[in-house]
C-alpha cells in the first residue's frame, strides 16, 4: 500500500451549534437532500430525521459521531454515497481524506519538485484547485497536506482531537510529532514547505528537494 494524502482544511464557517442546524448549513452550501443519523455508543447507526431540498443536485448522508477526549470528529459526510467525497468535520476543521486524488503522497512530491516540467505542475494546479472548490464550499481559508503513514500518523492524531489551526501549527512548529518516533524511524532532514511561497519564489528552496516533506501549508492564494 502505498502513502496517501490527507488535507485538513481549516477555519471552518459550518454551523455545528446543532445537529439540525449542521443539516440545513449543507444542505444549503453542497444543494442536497440529508439523511442525518446518529452513532451509539454500541457503534449503531440510527437515523434521526431528513431534509428535502427543492433543487436538489446531491443526496448526502450525515452521522453524528460519538465524541471522545481523544477524537473530536463530530460529522461523517458521505456525499451521493461515494467513498472519494466523503469527509470528518471536527470543531476546527475539516478532515478530506477520502476526497479523490490523483496522485499518493510521493506523487504529490514529485509534482512538486518538478513544478518546472509543465505536465507535473498542471497535476499539481488541477489538483490544488479541486481542493480549494471543496474548500470554499466548506468556508475553509487554510490546506495542510499531510501523509497518512509514518512518524506523520502521530501529527493526524494530533489533529483529530480537536486543535485549532493556531494550535496546531505550533504543534507542528515545535515538531513534537518527530519527538515520539524512534531515533531509528526519524528522517534526518525535514520540511515544512508553504506552497504558494515554493511555487512563487522557488530560489528560496533552491537545494532542498533530498529533504522529506512532512508538512505542506496551502491557503491557494496564488489560484485565480
Amino acid at each position: 500500500m502505498g502513502i496517501d494524502i490527507v488535507p485538513l482544511a481549516y477555519k471552518h464557517k459550518l454551523d455545528i451549534s446543532s445537529p439540525k442546524a449542521f443539516a440545513k448549513d449543507i444542505s444549503k452550501r453542497f444543494s442536497a437532500n440529508i439523511i442525518m443519523k446518529k452513532e451509539d455508543e454500541d457503534y449503531n447507526i440510527i437515523e434521526m430525521f431528513r431534509l428535502h431540498h427543492e433543487n436538489a443536485q446531491h443526496d448526502i448522508s450525515i452521522i453524528m459521531k460519538v465524541i471522545t477526549d481523544e477524537y473530536k470528529r463530530l460529522y461523517e459526510v458521505s456525499i451521493d454515497n461515494k467513498q472519494d467525497t466523503s469527509f470528518d468535520v471536527y470543531p476546527y476543521h475539516v478532515d478530506l481524506y477520502l476526497t479523490e486524488s490523483p496522485f499518493r503522497w510521493h506523487g504529490f512530491e514529485t509534482c512538486i519538485w518538478n513544478k518546472d516540467t509543465p505536465d507535473y505542475l498542471e497535476i499539481l494546479i488541477k489538483y490544488r484547485n479541486y481542493i480549494k472548490k471543496i474548500t470554499n464550499i466548506l468556508g475553509c481559508t487554510k490546506c495542510l497536506y499531510i501523509p497518512d503513514q509514518g512518524y506523520t500518523e502521530f501529527l493526524w492524531d494530533e489533529s483529530q482531537k480537536g486543535l485549532d489551526y493556531d494550535d496546531l501549527i505550533e504543534y507542528i512548529r515545535k515538531r513534537k510529532y518527530l519527538k515520539k518516533c524512534k531515533d531509528k524511524e526519524r528522517p534526518k532532514k525535514t520540511l515544512v514547505l508553504n506552497l504558494p511561497d515554493f511555487l512563487s519564489k522557488p530560489k528560496d528552496y533552491e537545494g532542498l528537494p533530498d529533504v522529506y516533506l512532512d508538512v505542506v501549508m496551502d491557503d491557494f492564494h496564488d489560484l485565480k
